[in-house]
């Protein structure tokens, strides 16, 4: 489709490539292009970048910014404090577990935002896989775990005689601690539960569907991702000493089922075209400087180097900042790591060695987000480009073929055979789900039996067609118990 006129949504348009989508879009001038990001000055940072850029241009900037993942209410809220707030929390894995209804599809960000604007077209620039998997259900997990034990270990602790032999003291304080971990299990059951990967995808994809139809959106174009930069399970870069990292391979199960879900969604009729890019190496860059080093919103900085310390009985192997001994190498006074790094956006700050080594033939290498943003215009315009991996997979996957219709012709003809031969109606069995089409199937029987004809169907009103219908059904006992 045209370009030119129309209002482009970007996802993530502050990041590497939504933001190079957006730049390059100008080219083919659009009337509006709307900016969403997680943080309102990355927003507004991103279109003041576009505002200089295109200084006399007639295209309008708006932006949109939080999480859209989650409800309106909830957008700006980081979602570790969501999970960690009851309230909150409770909302959050209802608007996950819940049948979809109007309630949660109004509720949602993402929902809001697309029927807010009514885009013509949507770039997905947001790593869904990334925002799902890096709630880290094994680590949830781990620590429900040591709350049932922890819950088992003072059920198992009742004294032999019961609870009647304690004192009114020691009743109170078991009854008290009993309760801290009963509170402690369900609140760890509860965020376990919120972290799971599928229903959070599948919900998404719900949402989306239901935003792009309402929304009258026109082409949705999903950046994806490999999740382990186009490597195998050989990949050296991981969360932990753990090769490969858990997280890391559920970052790449998550990205193939958001895909399949993307493929099914690509095969609705009454959804707009649909296509997925997926890169399959590291992107970058963003800036080469000389600076402070953060990770994330956190600045580093450097350590002290202690004198040698005589080693007691015990060791401490790890110290945090509530720790006395944590200021004798790891002073809030001491200044920030500064270095010569390479912006490569949500992978963060590499230094010119790890830039280096990621890079490197048979590891990572990378792309340039410049021809990521190229591709997905071009895909916009209907240009074939070889890299949409939804129509990849709409070539390569094993469709229907001419001659299994033509045995469906003989299959059906010998099931009538038989039919007529045992003198019975197959009609349903409910092996397509209950009970829609069980109920449509036995409808269209029923009105076969009465009528045969469509002709002499349509002569009639509802009122007497239900009524020749109920008058079969009592006289057919057998019809009726099936």
């Amino acid at each position: 489709m045209e370009i030119e006129g129309r209002k482009l949504l970007v996802l993530g348009g502050y990041g590497l490539v939504g933001f190079e989508v957006a730049k390059q879009a100008m080219a083919y001038h659009p009337r509006e292009i709307v900016i969403l990001s997680l943080k309102k000055e990355e927003v507004e940072m991103a279109q003041k970048k576009l505002e200089k850029l295109f200084p006399h241009s007639s295209t309008r900037f708006s932006g949109e910014y939080g999480n859209i993942f989650i409800s309106h209410e909830l957008k700006d809220t980081p979602l570790g404090k969501v999970k960690r707030t009851e309230s909150w929390r409770k909302v959050f894995t209802s608007d996950i577990f819940s049948e979809l209804d109007k309630d949660i599809l109004n509720r949602s960000f993402l929902y809001q935002v697309i029927q807010k604007h009514k885009p013509d077209i949507v770039v997905d620039c947001v790593n869904t896989a990334t925002a799902i998997s890096y709630q880290n259900i094994f680590e949830t997990s781990r620590e429900l775990q040591k709350s049932l034990d922890s819950f088992q270990k003072i059920q198992e602790n009742i004294p032999e005689g019961g609870l009647e032999t304690l004192s009114k003291e020691e009743l109170l304080e078991y009854i008290k601690e009993y309760q801290n971990k009963a509170s402690k299990l369900a609140e760890n059951a509860d965020i376990s539960l919120s972290s799971l990967y599928i229903p959070q995808l599948v919900r998404h994809i719900q949402i989306l569907y239901h935003a792009l139809r309402d929304g009258k959106v026109k082409c949705y174009i999903k950046v994806g991702t490999s999740g382990t930069g186009g490597m195998g399970l050989n990949i050296p870069y991981t969360h932990g000493e753990e090769r490969p990292s858990r997280v890391l391979l559920s970052k790449s199960a998550v990205a193939g089922a958001h895909t399949l879900l993307l493929f099914l969604l690509a095969r609705t009729p009454d959804a707009p075209v649909i296509k997925e890019i997926k890169p399959a190496a590291a992107i970058a860059w963003r800036a080469i400087e000389y600076g402070k080093i953060q990770k994330g919103a956190r600045e580093v900085r450097l350590y002290n180097v202690p004198e040698p310390q005589e080693i007691g009985e015990r060791i401490c192997l790890k110290y945090t900042p509530q720790d006395k001994e944590w200021n004798l190498f790891a002073s809030e006074e001491n200044p920030l790591l500064q270095s010569v790094y390479i912006d490569t956006g949500e992978n963060g700050l590499f230094s010119k060695s790890e830039f280096e080594a990621i890079t490197f033939m048979q590891q990572m290498e990378y792309v340039t987000p410049e021809e990521i943003a190229k591709n997905i215009l071009f895909e916009v315009q209907g240009r074939n480009t070889g890299k949409d991996v939804l129509n990849a997979l709409d070539s390569s996957s094993m469709g229907p073929t001419y001659r299994a219709g033509y045995l469906r012709t003989y299959a059906l003809s010998y099931m009538r055979e038989l039919e007529e031969q045992y003198q019975c109606s197959s009609v349903a069995f409910e092996m397509l789900g209950p009970p829609r089409i069980s109920k449509l199937l036995f409808e269209c029987h029923l009105l076969k039996l009465v009528y045969q004809k469509i002709s002499t169907l349509i002569k009639d009103s509802p009122q007497e067609i239900a009524e020749k219908v109920e008058e079969l059904i009592l006289q057919n006992k057998n019809l009726a118990s099936q």
